[in-house]
């Protein structure tokens, strides 16, 4: 997806005290992609738990804008 010039932070969520999301806008030339770190710290050392990737950023966008007729 082409050159890879740098990320930008979409969002950050806190569970608990050991575990938290962050999710991250790749900026790649041809088009962007998240990559979502689920980190999770079973006693003293933070870990990946999950990872996940994609590229329907802008899909996802656009739905988000629709409107849906609900209060």
């Amino acid at each position: 997806i082409g050159k890879y010039p740098g990320k930008d932070l979409i969002m950050q969520r806190k569970a608990s005290n050991s575990l938290v999301l962050y999710s991250y806008l790749l900026k790649h030339e041809g088009q962007p992609a998240r990559m979502t770190f689920m980190f999770y710290k079973p006693k003293n050392e933070w870990e990946i738990y999950r990872l996940y990737f994609d590229v329907d950023v802008d899909g996802e966008l656009a739905e988000s804008s629709r409107v849906t007729g609900k209060p």
